[in-house]
């Protein structure tokens, strides 16, 4: 996407872990290719207003995978994107569904 710098957040410090050895490897692997971000970071991140308040207004695009498992952390979820997301930004979430996804129960 030719992104200047990357921040993946998550709670979870393993899975953070994980993301940063992923970072490592397609950095160690860029070869010096211009479509990818030399500034590239992991960040520990909470859902909600306050924990979202240091990010705020920093993101142009904001990348999400099933993040909706859980509907009770909805509001939490959406307050945090729109604090982090710059004014005009785009949010690109996927998710393949998953039992007791009911939007309309919301």
């Amino acid at each position: 996407l030719g992104a200047s710098s990357v921040v993946a957040t998550d709670a979870n410090t393993e899975v953070l872990a994980l993301a940063r050895r992923n970072i490592e490897r397609n950095l160690s692997n860029n070869n010096n290719n211009n479509n990818v971000a030399t500034d590239a970071r992991t960040a520990v991140l909470q859902w909600g207003l306050m924990d979202a308040s240091e990010y705020e207004n920093v993101a142009d695009v904001i990348i999400g995978s099933d993040l909706t498992y859980n509907s009770g952390s909805w509001v939490a979820l959406s307050e945090t994107m729109a604090t982090v997301l710059k004014p005009g930004g785009i949010v690109i979430y996927l998710s393949l569904g998953h039992s007791g996804f009911n939007v309309g129960g919301e």
